[in-house]
C-alpha cells in the first residue's frame, strides 16, 4: 500500500544508499474532499502496517539494514499505530464515569501530578523537534479526526496483513457546496457524545460518592479536554465550497501586458493559477478590459495568454495590482502555462513556511522550575515518604532541587 516506503527499504537493505535532497523539487495535488483525504491516510496506514508486520526492519535479520536504519524505519512504521491509543484516551475517563471502570490505578491528585509534568514535557520536546514543520494543536485535532478509522486498519493489517487493496485517492474534485460527512465522521460523533453524557453524569457522582471527589473531578477535566479536543474534529467534515477552480501559487514571474497600438507594461506576478494571476505594476496606467498577457519563467520558459481584466486595486506606494482570467486557452498553451507555474526552480527553493508554530517560548523555564521542583516535591509529601515538615528550604527560600530532594529522602528514611 505505501510502495515508496517499502521500495527504499528494500534498496537500503541491498546495500544501496540515498540522499536527502531538502528542497522542494515538484508540486501534488491534495485530497479536496475529508472522506479522500481519509482513504488516502488510511491506506498509507494500512502500508505502513503491512510492512512492520511483513518485513519487521527493527529485528528481521534477513534485511542487511544499519541500526540506525532499523530505527527509523520502525519509527516511520509505528507512527501511524497512533489510532488506536487516541481511541483509549478517549474512552478512558467514559469508562469511569458512565461504569465506574477505573483504568488507571493511582491515588487520584498523585496521579495527576506524576503524569502531568511528562505529558507536558513530552509535548514540548516535540514541539522543539517539529515546530517548523507542524503545528502542536491540529496535530493533535488530526490524530483524533483520523483515529477510528486509523486504529481499525492498522490493527487489521497487524492480524491479517494481507487484508485491503489499493485504492487510487480521488483528486481534482470540485465541491461547489456545503455539506457534511456523516459517514466519515461517525466514530467522532459517537464519542462526543458518549463524553456529553459521562460529564451529566459527573454531580451524581460528587451527591453519591463523595468519597472519590478527586478521582471524579480528574476524569471529568480528562473528559471536557477530550470533548473539546473531537468536537474541533468534527468541525473538519464539514466540505466547504472553494472558491477557486484551480490551486494558486506564489509565484513571482515576469510578466509584461501587452496593449493596443503596440504598448506594453511590465511587472511581476504575486500569485498565479491555471486560471489566472494578479499582477503588480508599478504605476497607474489605463488598460483595456482584454489584453495579451506574457509570462516569462526563469529558464526562458515562456507563454502569452489572452486575458480579462476582472479588478484593479491601488496600493499605498501608488503601485497597482491587476486581476486577470485567462480565456480562451488552447491544449499548447496550458502546456506552457504548466512549464512557466511548476519548473521555476528558483521558485521551488525559495518556497519556505512563513507561519512557525508559537508555542510558549518561557514554557521550558516554567516547566523546569515548576514541573522540576514543586511537582516532585508535592508528589513526595503527598505519598508521604517525606512530612511537610521534613520538607526543607534552601538558604534562598526555594524548593530544593532534585539531588537536594532525594537526599533529604535518603535521610529521613533512615532517620
Amino acid at each position: 500500500m505505501t510502495e515508496d516506503c517499502h521500495t527504499s527499504l528494500r534498496l537500503h537493505s541491498k546495500g544501496y544508499q540515498s540522499v536527502y535532497y531538502d528542497k522542494i523539487m515538484v508540486a501534488g495535488l491534495a485530497p479536496e474532499k475529508f472522506s479522500s483525504y481519509v482513504g488516502q491516510q488510511v491506506r498509507w496506514a494500512r502500508g505502513m502496517a503491512q510492512i512492520l508486520r511483513l518485513e519487521n526492519p527493527l529485528f528481521n535479520s534477513r534485511l542487511k539494514l544499519t541500526f540506525p536504519q532499523r530505527l527509523c524505519y520502525f519509527s516511520a512504521c509505528s507512527h501511524f499505530f497512533f489510532g488506536f491509543p487516541r481511541l483509549m484516551y478517549a474512552t478512558a475517563p467514559i469508562l469511569y464515569l458512565l461504569f465506574g471502570i477505573n483504568l488507571v490505578r493511582g491515588l487520584g491528585i498523585e496521579t495527576l501530578a506524576y503524569a502531568l509534568p511528562h505529558i507536558v514535557l513530552g509535548m514540548n520536546a516535540n514541539y522543539i523537534i517539529n515546530k517548523t514543520v507542524r503545528f502542536s494543536f491540529w496535530n493533535e485535532i488530526f490524530e483524533y479526526a483520523m483515529a477510528f478509522q486509523n486504529g481499525i486498519v492498522t490493527m487489521m493489517a497487524v492480524f491479517n496483513p494481507k487484508l485491503g487493496q489499493f485504492n487510487v485517492t480521488d483528486k481534482g474534485l470540485q465541491v461547489d457546496r456545503r455539506s457534511f460527512d456523516w459517514n466519515s465522521a461517525r466514530g467522532t460523533i459517537a464519542m462526543s457524545v458518549l463524553l456529553v453524557v459521562s460529564l451529566l453524569s459527573v454531580p451524581f457522582w460528587l451527591v453519591q460518592y463523595p468519597q472519590v471527589r478527586e478521582a471524579v473531578i480528574i476524569n471529568a477535566l480528562w473528559a471536557a479536554f477530550n470533548l473539546i479536543l473531537l468536537g474541533i474534529a468534527v468541525l473538519v467534515a464539514f466540505e466547504q465550497p472553494q472558491l477557486r477552480h484551480a490551486h494558486r501559487l506564489k509565484r513571482q514571474i515576469s510578466a509584461v501586458i501587452h496593449g493596443t497600438n503596440s504598448v506594453s507594461w511590465t511587472g511581476k506576478t504575486l500569485d498565479a493559477s491555471e486560471n489566472g494571476a494578479r499582477i503588480l505594476l508599478d504605476n497607474w496606467v489605463n488598460l483595456p478590459d482584454m489584453i495579451e498577457l506574457e509570462l516569462v519563467g526563469d529558464s526562458g520558459t515562456r507563454v502569452c495568454l489572452s486575458s480579462t481584466i476582472t479588478r484593479i486595486s491601488p496600493t499605498h506606494d501608488n503601485h497597482i495590482i491587476v486581476a486577470v482570467n485567462f480565456v480562451d486557452v488552447s491544449q499548447a498553451q496550458y502546456d506552457a502555462l504548466v512549464l512557466v507555474l511548476y519548473s521555476d526552480v528558483e521558485e521551488w527553493y525559495a518556497q519556505q513556511r512563513q507561519e512557525i508554530d508559537n508555542h510558549s517560548p518561557h514554557l521550558s523555564s516554567w516547566q523546569q522550575g515548576c514541573f522540576g521542583h514543586w511537582t516532585i516535591a508535592f508528589l513526595l509529601t503527598r505519598l508521604r515518604c517525606v512530612s511537610k515538615s521534613k520538607l526543607r528550604l534552601n538558604s534562598i527560600g526555594m524548593a530544593p532541587s532534585i539531588p537536594q530532594l532525594l537526599q533529604q529522602l535518603t535521610l529521613d528514611r533512615y532517620d
